[in-house]
């Protein structure tokens, strides 16, 4: 399992430590089934469940979206 490391400027330290489905979908403007296939791929990291919720790490969403930034470049 490969662990993603993002810099302490980049997090919000007021943020959630898990985000639900949704609430990361609509910080990437794409859809709650595409954060499930990014997990899935490999791209994002496995979706953690509580109870009968599935969430995602923040600081995963903030490393995902610093990734494809630098690929951009």
């Amino acid at each position: 399992m490969k662990k993603v490391l993002i810099e302490a400027e980049n997090v919000n330290p007021n943020a959630p430590l898990l985000l639900t489905l949704e609430t990361a979908a609509k910080l990437l403007s794409v859809s709650p089934r595409t954060i499930r296939r990014l997990s899935q791929l490999g791209e994002l990291p496995p979706l953690v469940k509580l109870g009968h919720s599935i969430r995602i790490s923040y600081a995963a969403v903030v490393a995902y979206v610093n990734r494809m930034q630098g690929m951009a470049l």
